[in-house]
């Protein structure tokens, strides 16, 4: 059986020790992946 894999958007902060949504992507047992998009980046990609 294949491995989940879950997304965990950080939206204000990158706090890993008390964060739910991590804690439960993590328990999950797959690959975590985290996204944190720069809010300095105005959506301009270099």
């Amino acid at each position: 059986m294949a491995q989940p894999t879950a997304l965990v958007w950080f939206r204000r902060d990158l706090r890993l020790g008390d964060n739910p949504a991590l804690a439960a992507a993590c328990a999950l047992g797959g690959q975590v992946i985290p996204v944190y998009p720069d809010p300095d980046s105005n959506g301009q990609v270099s």
